[in-house]
C-alpha cells in the first residue's frame, strides 16, 4: 500500500501561496514527496474566517503522516486547524498569537511535535510571544537575528523544515514495513 504524506501550507495576512517562504517550503515539501496543499487566502483578511473556508474544504487523508505549517497569521490558522486535523507535527514562523482581536488570543496546539521560528527583531509580533507558546506547549523554539518576514532565514527554515520532513518520512516508511516482517 502507497503512503502519502501531506503537508499543509498557510501564508500570512498580506502574503500569498507565491510568497517567498511558502514557494522555499513548499519545493522542500515536494522533494521529501509530500503532497503540498497551499490554500489562497490573500482576499480574506480575517483570520477566523481563514480557519472557517480551510474546515469547509478539508477532505482528510485516511493514510499518511499530516503536518501544518504557517507563516505569522497563517501560523495561527495552522494551530487552529490542528484542533480538528490533528497533525502530526505543526511548522510556525513567527506566528500570530495573544492578538486582540483574533477568536483565540490563546491558541492551543493539538499536535505530536511543534517548531517555532521567530526574529528577535520582529516589530510586529512580539518575540517573547513566541517564548511564552514554546514554554507552554514545550515547542521546539529558534530565536533568529531577522525581522518578522525571516527573509534572512530562509535557508535556516528549509533546513529545519527539510529535517522535520525527513523524521516523519522515516517514521511512516519504518511504520510500512514492520507490517511486513
Amino acid at each position: 500500500m502507497s503512503v502519502t504524506n501531506s503537508v499543509y501550507i498557510f501564508h500570512g495576512r498580506d502574503s500569498s501561496p507565491e510568497g517567498r517562504k511558502i514557494q522555499a517550503m513548499a519545493a522542500i515539501a515536494r522533494t521529501c514527496g509530500w503532497k503540498t496543499i497551499i490554500p489562497d487566502y490573500s482576499a480574506i483578511k480575517d483570520p477566523d474566517e481563514r480557519v472557517r473556508l480551510f474546515f469547509e474544504t478539508y477532505d482528510a487523508p485516511t493514510v499518511g503522516k499530516k503536518i501544518l505549517a504557517g507563516s505569522s497569521m497563517g501560523g495561527y490558522v495552522a494551530i487552529e486547524a490542528s484542533r480538528i486535523v490533528k497533525p502530526d507535527a505543526l511548522f510556525l514562523l513567527a506566528p500570530a498569537i495573544y492578538i486582540q482581536g483574533y477568536a483565540q488570543i490563546n491558541p492551543e496546539p493539538v499536535a505530536g511535535h511543534t517548531t517555532i521560528i521567530h526574529g528577535w527583531n520582529d516589530q510586529l509580533i512580539a518575540p517573547t510571544c513566541a517564548v511564552r507558546f514554546a514554554d507552554r506547549f514545550k515547542a521546539d523554539l529558534h530565536l533568529l537575528n531577522d525581522q518578522h518576514e525571516l527573509y534572512q532565514s530562509i535557508p535556516f527554515i528549509e533546513r529545519v523544515f527539510h529535517d522535520l520532513l525527513q523524521s516523519h518520512s522515516s517514521a511512516t516508511r519504518l511504520a510500512s514495513l514492520v507490517p511486513a516482517l
